[in-house]
């Protein structure tokens, strides 16, 4: 007698083939066998990943780019195109023009040399290191203003100048006392004080209320203040601050604790540049040169240039230490958390002090374990690192662990490692909002996607793949949403092409806004401005009359007979093709049905024009590409002369790629005894969707039936989508393996919350 089973939920992804007999696994009930360019979501169910926009072609589709996210603040985000030598710039989807050209800038970065470079960001400045090039600053200082320049290390302040001493009340006693001052100017916003002026030294008396030194220097640009260093034991200790250009000296007791800084030579000669940059309490932090691969340097504290030392220390000095272990830890990522975690070819460390303040002489790195990391700059995921070990393609997390009072965590691929076999890191980037994806671009050029909540232990993998080989990945805020842009390398008639392309939103209020095609565009025709059309010249007002339509501003050409204008008044919408040209304002149209009255005679502004023919689709010539016009999938086209032709005229025309979408259930486990290996025959599957159409399905890839949903639309309109229940009959046959395969290659959304198979088993 049939039963029926269900899978409510496919959280665990696609499931190593190893995995495929682990039915006493957790993961085996929510996993699958294949999940191919659907993604896994948080509440459990998977969905068709959309297409991709084509935004522009790379500044050179010969070498390799990246992408790099540059955010000043949730409205200005950008994506940092670096190619070979140059770098270019993109928002909101679209390329940033100056005087109609992309903006571009020289870089010192060869294409092979992209792969290498780390970043951190302040405001409107990206510090950017290599260990083979001084470090850069990126600074944007409007829209389309961009530069790229070398940071020079230490104080911006000049050393005051004409420093000189007079006494007062000198009485010419002999031997006498020798007093010796240096001064130093500050920046007082900025924290920056520059090195000790030359000396300047007198002969007084024991200096008191009466007896006194005077100190004097010339002024120095940009200092608001000055501060005074008087000679004691051998050391200058600080005496007092002047915003003038004197100071006296009536007996202050020096501070041998507060001493002028030493200058110091820094990151300024090959080898000795950092790889590696983050900012840390108030501190610009860089690690690893190929002199010191182990050492870590820390800023002066608010002054992020600077790295002199004073003798002795101060707190707000900057910091350098080694990382001492048996082992090599060739410092990779730097990690600012609460405490800064340290991530090294050998282990993971943690930087910390006793009171949580960093300080030269309040100092701690402990070892959090050995596993070591890779090259791949790790990911943020809330409190949570995701990090590529040293070793193989293995992902993990690492978090703080209450238990163990240190970071630890899990290995993130062992589930999936078949994804990873073979296969190293390229590149990946964490998209929030909506789906909290971490997107893994491949050596082989495919990508790797994992759905990732940690507080709800949902972690879940799914692989993705288009007509080209991914390259490089990057997201960015924009909007209510993370939007993930690619570098894609296709061929086009014979030729390498890199595209820039950007993922689609999924969320869409209409089956006409679903855009499921790769590198692609849209048409829409709808008309957002105050040109209003008016129909006229009925006497039946039939739709077998020619009738006028007039435009209130120039709006038609003569290529525009056989398109179609749609008319809009309240609900009710009107389509009129066009028979004739008049002028720019006036064509002859008949309309599809017999016209209402409502549109006899009357303005609108509502108003769409629907094209056969899409052009400017030169990036994808010779390419077979998918269609949905008006919400209906339309026949494959193939691009010639950068353009494709439709059967109708619509209005909103996706046009891309194909994406081939599939999912694959592990075989049945129907509970004790066990029912793997016996002949299972599915008479019937039942699909809960969520706002879906289209699809196949069937017992492998090379058995599947396509499923109608058409229900009460009218004829010509798209139909709708589809949340609730789908049963489809599937043919009669005896299997051992008893797994469900679905495949979505129309360019339509589909998102299936469970499979419901009505299965009977056999001896």
């Amino acid at each position: 007698m049939p039963v029926h089973t269900i899978q409510p939920s496919f959280s665990g992804g696609e499931l190593a083939p190893s995995l495929h007999a682990r039915v006493d696994l957790a993961k085996y009930a929510t996993g699958l066998k294949t999940c191919r360019n659907f993604f896994v979501q948080a509440h459990g169910g998977v969905a068709n990943r959309s297409g991709t926009k084509f935004i522009c072609e790379t500044a050179n589709s010969t070498k390799i780019t990246r992408l790099i996210p540059f955010e000043f603040n949730t409205e200005q985000t950008y994506i940092l195109e670096f190619g070979h030598q140059t770098m270019r710039v993109i928002k909101d989807g679209g390329q940033v023009l100056s005087s109609g050209s992309p903006v571009s800038i020289a870089t010192p970065y060869s294409d092979t040399e992209l792969a290498d470079l780390n970043f951190t960001q302040s405001a409107d400045v990206m510090t950017i290191c290599h260990a083979s090039h001084p470090v850069k600053e990126v600074k944007r200082t409007s829209h389309t203003a961009w530069s790229i320049t070398s940071v020079s290390f230490g104080t911006l302040m000049a050393a005051p100048g004409g420093v000189s001493s007079t006494r007062q009340n000198y009485d010419g006693s002999n031997p006498g006392t020798s007093y010796s001052y240096v001064v130093t100017a500050v920046k007082t916003d900025t924290a920056d004080e520059s090195v000790a002026s030359s000396a300047t030294s007198i002969t007084n008396n024991n200096l008191s209320s009466t007896i006194t030194n005077t100190i004097s220097w010339n002024a120095v640009s940009g200092a608001n203040s000055y501060n005074v260093f008087k000679s004691f034991g051998g050391i200058y200790g600080f005496v007092g601050r002047s915003t003038g250009t004197t100071f006296k000296d009536d007996n202050i007791e020096a501070d041998p604790n507060d001493t002028p800084a030493t200058a110091r030579t820094i990151f300024n000669t090959t080898d000795e540049y950092p790889a590696t940059v983050a900012y840390y309490q108030q501190r610009l932090v860089f690690g690893q040169t190929n002199n010191d691969p182990q050492k870590i340097f820390m800023s002066q504290t608010g002054n992020y240039h600077n790295f002199n030392i004073s003798e002795p220390l101060r707190d707000d000095d900057a910091v350098t230490f080694t990382i001492a272990a048996s082992q090599v830890n060739e410092v990779r990522h730097l990690v600012p958390l609460s405490d800064m975690i340290i991530l090294t070819s050998g282990g993971e460390w943690l930087l910390t002090a006793n009171d949580g303040v960093i300080t030269p002489s309040a100092i701690q790195v402990k070892p959090q374990g050995y596993r070591g990391s890779a090259d791949a700059p790790p990911i943020v995921i809330g409190n949570t690192i995701i990090h590529l070990q040293s070793k193989g393609a293995i992902i993990r997390d690492l978090a703080f662990a209450l238990e163990s009072d240190s970071y630890t965590g899990n290995d993130l691929t062992v589930l999936a490692s078949h994804l990873f076999a073979g296969k190293t890191v390229k590149e990946w980037a964490y998209a929030q909002a909506p789906h909290s994806i971490v997107w893994v671009v491949l050596s082989d050029g495919t990508l790797a996607a994992l759905t990732y909540m940690r507080e709800h232990e949902v972690w879940g993998w799914s692989r993705h793949d288009t007509d080209g080989t991914f390259e490089s990945v990057c997201t960015i805020a924009e909007g209510d949403e993370d939007a993930t842009y690619f570098v894609v390398k296709r061929t086009i008639n014979g030729a390498t092409k890199r595209y820039i392309e950007r993922l689609n939103t999924r969320v869409f209020t209409e089956v006409a806004d679903a855009f499921f095609v790769d590198s692609g565009l849209s048409y829409d025709g709808t008309h957002t401005g105050s040109t209003s059309m008016t129909l006229s010249g009925g006497t039946n007002w039939t739709h077998t009359e020619t009738l006028t339509l007039t435009a209130s501003g120039s709006t038609f050409a003569s290529g525009d007979v056989g398109n179609t204008i749609v008319l809009t008044i309240g609900e009710e919408t009107l389509v009129c093709t066009i028979q004739a040209y008049t002028s720019v304002t006036v064509v002859s149209v008949k309309a599809g049905r017999d016209v209402p009255s409502a549109f006899r005679g009357v303005a609108t502004t509502s108003w769409a024009k629907g094209v056969d023919e899409i052009s400017g689709l030169g990036h994808l010539e010779g390419k077979t590409v998918a269609i949905l016009a008006d919400g209906n999938v339309e026949a494959q086209k193939t691009v010639a002369s950068g353009a494709i032709t439709i059967s109708h005229p619509a209005t909103k025309i996706h046009i891309g790629l194909p994406i081939q979408a599939d999912i694959q259930t592990l075989n049945l486990e129907l509970g004790q005894p066990t029912q793997q290996g016996k002949k299972k025959s599915i008479s019937e599957v039942t699909l809960r969707v969520e706002e879906s159409r289209g699809g196949k399905i069937g017992y492998d890839a090379d058995h599947l039936t396509e499923f109608k949903q058409r229900a009460y639309e009218p004829y010509g309109t798209a139909t709708s989508l589809k949340t609730g229940d789908i049963s489809v009959t599937m043919p009669s046959t005896w299997r051992s393996e008893g797994s469900i395969f679905f495949r979505q290659d129309d360019p339509l959304p589909m998102t299936l919350l469970a499979v419901i198979p009505e299965v009977s088993v056999g001896g």
